[in-house]
This record gives structure tokens, sequence and C-alpha cells, in this order.
């Protein structure tokens, strides 16, 4: 298949999650642009060209657009800075994310309120000012509650108060961090992923992984496995329910990422994005569990339009991706790939360890303490062999 040398496309946000992306590009023989603050940024390396501008700024970074004039955006891992991705796609008339929408993905007080308003998430909310603001003691909710960041998270800054006493204690500290947090109530349930996108206004499931995650209040992932049974019919209500908030949502030719919790009586949107997953799951879990590499068909939608990509998984895989969850400990050994082989039933598909000896390992409260310490991806027959399989490689390091 050929594609014109001549096609330029732009990522917004050139952090190492772009450089998957960026190389799927490439192949293309797209011309890509990277554009980020940091001039270390890890995409910089991989891109044709690198622009070192604060991607905050939609007007300072759209003067760099008008001069490339790029025939489509590359959609990457990235957080509040999305919206500048959305004016872009609009202000240029491109395919993708559009403002209005992104905006409220974005800010989860706004995506509480306009879902709220449809009777799409049926809890109660608030918004915490920033700055110093007072802040009221007492609130019509029902504990226990959670309160976090209105922007961003990564698990970051995260509280959990089972009750007033706890609470008042929690806005306390809230207050001296001079930003805008959002106080709800908690939502219980088994917590997964969903991949997805939504092409020409069409919603296409690709991937729904069930999480295991650290105790409250970060609950930071520490595992994905692949959800390949249907028990309860879960598939059809969690696709029912993406389908609900995306026509809500007016996305459109975009992938999804999904943190969503479900229950006996719900399926609670926790935040959706119109992006892909980082932490390694759309670039090596998604693509071996499904056979389908979102980012490179997204690029083939933006080349060739909707007959010339599939978001269609090809099957499902039972599988796992699991990161080094040590806390605590100072690590004295480190197994080899051959190994790890050697120790499981089920097969090692990417082993990816970046533990160097005699590294402490801290206690694992965001995704920064976890995700640079690498991965690796096994298949297996059922959960259940997974997990033991998982236990027994992470048994094989030593600590002292």
């Amino acid at each position: 298949m050929f594609y014109n040398i001549y096609k330029k496309a732009v990522v917004i946000g050139a952090s190492n999650d772009s450089i998957y992306a960026i190389k799927a590009a490439k192949e293309k023989d797209i011309f890509v642009y990277a554009i980020d603050g940091n001039p270390d940024a890890g995409g910089f390396k991989e891109a044709d060209k690198a622009i070192v501008c604060d991607i905050s700024d939609v007007y300072k970074t759209e003067k760099f657009i008008k001069n490339i004039n790029p025939d489509f955006l590359l959609t990457v891992p990235i957080g509040r800075y999305l919206y500048t991705t959305a004016c872009i796609n609009e202000d240029f008339n491109l395919k993708g994310i559009k403002k209005d929408f992104t905006e409220i993905s974005i800010d989860k007080f706004k995506f509480h309120k306009f879902l709220n308003k449809r009777n799409l998430r049926n809890i109660k909310s608030y918004l915490l000012k920033a700055y110093g603001e007072d802040i009221k003691k007492h609130y019509d909710i029902n504990f226990p509650v959670i309160i976090k960041p209105r922007y961003g998270s990564g698990s970051r800054d995260i509280f959990y108060a089972e009750n007033q006493t706890v609470l008042d204690e929690v806005l306390k500290k809230v207050k001296d961090l001079n930003e805008d947090f959002i106080l709800e109530e908690f939502v219980n349930g088994q917590e997964y992923g969903v991949d997805a996108a939504v092409i020409n206004g069409k919603y296409h499931s690709i991937l729904i992984r069930k999480k295991v995650v650290t105790d409250l209040p970060q609950r930071q992932d520490t595992a994905n496995i692949s959800l390949c049974e249907n028990e309860n019919g879960i598939k059809e209500r969690i696709y029912a329910k993406m389908t609900e908030i995306c026509n809500a949502m007016k996305y459109d030719d975009c992938l999804i990422n999904c943190d969503i919790i479900v229950n006996d009586d719900d399926v609670f949107i926790v935040e959706i994005g119109p992006r892909p997953s980082g932490y390694y799951v759309y670039d090596e879990f998604v693509p071996f569990a499904t056979g389908v590499d979102m980012s490179k068909e997204y690029i083939n939608y933006m080349l060739l339009g909707e007959d010339g990509c599939c978001f269609e998984p090809l099957y499902t895989k039972k599988a796992i991706i699991k990161y080094f969850d040590f806390e605590n400990i100072k690590i004295s050994y480190i197994p080899d790939e051959k190994k790890v082989q050697n120790s499981i039933v089920g097969k090692l598909i990417k082993w990816n360890c970046n533990i160097k000896e005699n590294d402490y390992m801290c206690k694992v409260t965001n995704g920064h303490s976890i995700m640079s310490r690498g991965y690796f991806i096994l298949e297996g027959e059922n959960e259940k062999s997974l997990i033991n399989d998982v236990d027994k490689v992470m048994s094989l390091f030593k600590s002292f």
C-alpha cells in the first residue's frame, strides 16, 4: 500500500507514551512533527521535527500549526492538555476530537454535572475550590466519599473518608494544596478499563480489561486482565453504557479510554477520555490481546477513511499485563527472561523490567511511582492460572 511521503502529522504532547504512535506514522512515510514544552521529551527522538512549545498555551501552539499545515493530529495518551489537540482540530478543520466535549472530559466536575443532568451518573458530587477559600464542613452526601483533583490525577492526591470526622481532616489537607478538588460519593464494585473507538459516529468496543488495583484511596492499577468471559452479561452491560456515554458526549473520530466500576446495580463511569490508554496498554497489551493496533488503525482511518481501517477485534486472548508493585523493599536479585518463562505454566509474551539490583521500591501511590519499573505480559488459559503465574514471577525477585 502506497502512502504519500508529503503527508504531515503532528503529535501534541511528546512524552514516551507518544513514541509508538510516532513510529507507526513514520512507517507509513508520514512526516511527523512533535510539540512539547519539555525539551527532553522522549518522543522528540523519534519525530522528524521537534518543536519546543508550552502546549498548555493554545495560541502559541496554533502559531506553529499554522506554519506546518498538517493533514491530521496523532492521538496519544495525554491528560489535561488534550484540550489543545481539540482546539487545533476544530480551528483548522481537521478530523478528530473537538473543543466542547473534550473540555468536559478533562474537567471531572463538569463531566459529573453533564452526565448527572442526563441521568447517566447518579451520585452526588461537589466542587472544592482552591486557593484558601472557605470549604463547607457539611454536605448532603452519603459516606464513604472520595476526594480527588478536579483535573488530571494518575491516582495523585486522592483521599478516602468513611465519616465526617475523617472528612474534616481531609478538607484541611486539601485546602493547603491550592488546586480545585471534587468531593463525591464512593462507588463500590469491580473496576474495569475499556479501550474503544468512535469512527464516523459508530462505537467500536475493542477490549475490556479487568483491573487489579491497590487498596484505597489510590486504587492504582497493578495489573490488567483481558476479559474474555461474559458472565452475567457484563459485556452487554458495559457496551450499552459506553454507547450511551459516547453518544451523549458526541465523541467522533477518536480513540476512547474509560475507567468504570461495575456492580449489581450499575455500570458507573469513573472517567472517560477521547484518547488511548497509557501504561503500555494501547501500544503493547491491546494489540496482543485483540489483534487490533489502535494507533495504526487510527492512522489508516485518517489516510484512507472508514473503509481503510478496522477496529473490530480479531480475537480476545486471555492475557495479563502486570506492573512491578513491590513496596518498601530493596531488590537484591532480578530474574532473567529465561528463568521467568521456565517458572510459569503459561507463556511469557513480553518482559520489560527496568529494576536494578539495590533499587529501593517505594510505596505505590500513583502511576509515576510504579510505571518506570517496567511490566510483563503473560498469556494463559484462564484468570486463575494467570494470577498463579504472576505470583510465581514476582516470587523470583529477592530483596534485602
